[in-house]
């Protein structure tokens, strides 16, 4: 049994307090002014960016931001090589001001672009598609990223260049969707700009506008 971590980094006060141990791959994020802490349960030595089948799990205790604290644990799972991929599977419990909400989360994120020149962070692109689900009382706000829609951002544009989200009330009819390659005329482009198509339905009406981000 390891009595003590190894591994110890504590900067800036306000930084998190951060503590690993090789032995049994644990990592150990504690907020000195917040509260709250991340631990996470690697299973094998921390991933780097060509690690195979890395599989880790996150709780969360009591970590407060901006009034709300988040309790909960989810799953990743990293794969690297040819395009790098983390996998999130979860569920956090949100409490802001005494009103409790659940969100889950099933996303994947791909180091999409730049992952072969480690040292050029000019021509890295990053994607995310999957599912997430947050729960507000009798109400289920559901967001939707398809893999063949994935939301693709690069490092160079402050905006993504390509991609398609959904976000709707289950149940209700309701939905929002935000395109954002476009050009400001609603052509389809993905060059870096600050234009989204964004198309709200309700029941059997839509409506569609070019947006300016």
């Amino acid at each position: 049994m390891v009595s003590q971590k190894i591994g110890q980094k504590n900067s800036k006060l306000e930084d998190p307090h951060v503590t690993y141990d090789p032995q049994t791959f644990i990592v150990v994020i504690r907020y000195m002014e917040s509260g709250g802490s991340i631990t996470i349960n690697w299973n094998q030595q921390l991933p780097t960016y060509d690690s195979e089948n890395v599989t880790g799990n996150v709780v969360i205790a009591q970590f407060t931001i901006d009034n709300v604290t988040i309790n909960g644990a989810f799953d990743i799972t990293y794969n690297g090589g040819d395009q790098p991929t983390l996998l999130v599977d979860g569920t956090l419990n949100l409490n802001m001001d005494g009103n409790n909400s659940v969100y889950k989360i099933q996303r994947t994120f791909v180091w999409y672009n730049g992952f072969n020149t480690l040292n050029d962070h000019s021509d890295d692109a990053f994607a995310i598609y999957g599912t997430s689900l947050l729960t507000e009382g009798t109400k289920v706000f559901k967001t939707e990223i398809f893999e063949n829609q994935k939301v693709i951002k690069y490092n160079t544009c402050a905006y993504p260049q390509q991609g398609i989200t959904r976000m709707s009330v289950v149940g209700r009819n309701r939905s929002v969707t935000v395109d954002y390659g476009v050009d400001k005329d609603g052509n389809p482009s993905n060059e870096c700009d600050n234009y989204a198509k964004f198309t709200i339905k309700v029941g059997s009406a839509s409506l569609t506008s070019i947006v300016e981000l």
